[in-house]
């Protein structure tokens, strides 16, 4: 019998992209059933916001995303959703109802200055995963014999943080503080976002997959500190919704293992 083929040797760049197209039809998979979902739950009984009702138009609605980024409703420059009395108390049976009361309970809990402020560093470190990568950028830059896998860790972090930015224009669910109902007049803003699209949290996303990416090369055991931590702050701040959080972490630890699959690693 003729012996095996040798195994084709793959660069850093061809494990990359092929990381990248792993997580682009995963992103896309996961966006059709995220919205598939979304839709249902609008058409009877809201999922996340009321169904529509007459009266309340895309003209009343908050803008979003907008460039003045992510203000509470009723702040200077924001619009005022016009609701009726009937979608007000339909909201406090909502999902979003729901995590809005959780979210206020863990704020009113969190009042202490330094917790705050821990939490907006901690965000700050993760706005656009940029703190995320330059660690990656470093460990590839410092660690020559590894740089197949940093690549591949680099990628992942910008492969979760990608994905949830393309799912947050698909669902579209506002952050907290801008829905206009009664509920979230209750929110604290206490950090700015670019965006007021909430679903699910980057910040989560990211974090995940350079946690787990890292933690691998490091050995270290990243994960169990950095992800809860960050997804915490993300409510405390009243940034996003716990579902967002979850979601966020989902698709990092998803993007992950495609990655991590496409570069041959455990």
């Amino acid at each position: 019998m003729p012996p095996p083929p040798a195994p084709v040797a793959r660069s850093p760049v061809s494990l990359a992209l092929g990381g990248a197209a792993g997580v682009a039809g995963s992103g896309l998979g996961v966006a059709v059933v995220v919205v598939h979902t979304y839709h249902l739950g609008r058409s009877g009984g809201s999922l996340d916001r009321p169904a529509e009702q007459p009266g309340v138009t895309e003209a009343t609605r908050p803008d979003e995303p907008g460039g003045s980024g992510h203000r509470p409703v009723g702040g200077p420059g924001s619009t005022q959703r016009v609701l009726s009395q009937d979608v007000t108390s339909r909201d406090g049976l909502s999902l979003r109802g729901a995590e809005t009361s959780l979210l206020v309970a863990l704020q009113r809990r969190t009042e202490q200055p330094g917790v705050v402020a821990a939490a907006t560093q901690l965000g700050r470190f993760g706005d656009h995963a940029a703190g995320w990568l330059v660690i990656g950028a470093a460990g590839w830059l410092l660690d020559a014999p590894r740089r197949p896998q940093w690549s591949c860790a680099l990628v992942s972090v910008l492969g979760a943080h990608a994905a949830t930015v393309v799912l947050k224009r698909v669902v579209r669910r506002l952050r907290p503080g801008t829905d206009g109902s009664s509920g979230d007049a209750a929110v604290q803003v206490r950090s700015t976002s670019p965006s007021r699209l909430s679903f699910p949290s980057s910040h989560a996303a990211s974090t995940t997959a350079a946690a787990l990416a890292y933690g691998r090369l490091l050995r270290l055991p990243l994960a169990p500190v950095l992800v809860p931590a960050q997804g915490v702050s993300r409510v405390l701040l009243g940034l996003h919704f716990p579902t967002d959080v979850l979601v966020g972490a989902l698709t990092g630890v998803i993007t992950d293992r495609l990655v991590a699959a496409k570069g041959g690693q455990r």
